[in-house]
């Protein structure tokens, strides 16, 4: 592994408190990934990385709250990216941003409801389809206009 990718991960993994970061593309920039991790405070955090150009170079941002789970990152074809968690209250719960590299405007968190088991899951295309465990078992999904 390059040592710049070492650095790079060891940036990461540093501000995680646990678990795998989850990254998407950033629609509309080339290069661009939002690396979503579970911060050591419990709340959200975004890395905007530019894969090649400098790895270790992103800079933080935290969307605050608490979460229970590690969160889930996908991009939409409306240049917005949407992390779907698993709130202090269990419910899941959707941040969207309009995504830009260095600057994610108009952060928003959204409700979906339900008490869920583990983390959230989704993808989007044209249509966010969202499923989670539910602490019944059983899965549950959320299907919606994206």
């Amino acid at each position: 592994m390059r040592r710049d990718a070492r650095r790079a991960m060891a940036a990461i993994t540093d501000k995680c408190k646990e678990g795998t970061p989850t990254a998407t593309l950033e629609p509309g920039y080339d290069n661009y990934l939002a690396v979503m991790v579970r911060g050591r405070d419990n709340g959200l955090w975004m890395n905007d990385v530019h894969a090649l150009v400098s790895p270790v170079a992103g800079s933080w941002r935290s969307f605050g709250g608490i979460i229970s789970a590690i969160p889930a990152a996908h991009s939409d074809t409306s240049r917005r990216t949407h992390t779907f968690i698993r709130g202090s209250d269990g419910s899941m719960w959707e941040n969207v941003f309009s995504s830009s590299p260095l600057n994610p405007g108009g952060a928003h968190c959204y409700w979906q409801g339900g008490t869920i088991a583990a983390s959230p899951t989704a993808c989007l295309n044209g249509i966010t389809y969202a499923s989670v465990q539910g602490v019944d078992g059983d899965i549950w999904c959320k299907r919606y206009p994206t």
